[in-house]
């Protein structure tokens, strides 16, 4: 798959072999994506029209989300014991366009509700809300 003319992304298998070799580790953990990720490599395929260029940026971002599921993997199996942290607080996963943030921007509560991103001022609301909240309470 090497070479700088390559106008296709690659394959499920040649991805991962590219994320393994990128990062040393090889557990992908449970098989529940690569039936998503074929379906993207299809399209890119089919309908892509992609460049040499583009090729490679695309491969680039796929190998990239693989490579950090095989570190998340790896940090679960090493530490087992984060699952059981109670999260006391919501948290808000923030950035600027590109930093990859999109990846965590649909979180799950307990019971599995998928929360959804909310527009970013509603974000500032709250923080303001919760500033002046604690500001009355020390002034109390």
């Amino acid at each position: 798959m090497a070479g700088s003319d390559r106008v296709h992304v690659g394959t499920v298998e040649d991805l991962h072999e590219s994320a393994t070799r990128l990062t040393g580790l090889s557990d992908f953990g449970p098989d529940d994506y690569t039936d998503g990720l074929a379906v993207i490599l299809e399209s890119y395929a089919r309908d892509g029209g992609l460049t040499p260029l583009g090729s490679k940026v695309a491969r680039v971002g796929l190998r990239g989300a693989l490579a950090a599921r095989l570190m998340a993997e790896a940090a679960w199996q090493a530490h087992p014991e984060h699952a059981a942290v109670p999260v006391d607080r919501p948290i808000f996963v923030t950035g600027l366009p590109g930093e990859r943030t999109n990846a965590v921007s649909e979180l799950h509560t307990d019971n599995g509700v998928l929360m959804k991103p909310f527009d970013p001022s509603e974000l500032l609301r709250a923080i303001a809300a919760a500033t002046a909240a604690d500001i009355g309470k020390n002034a109390a």
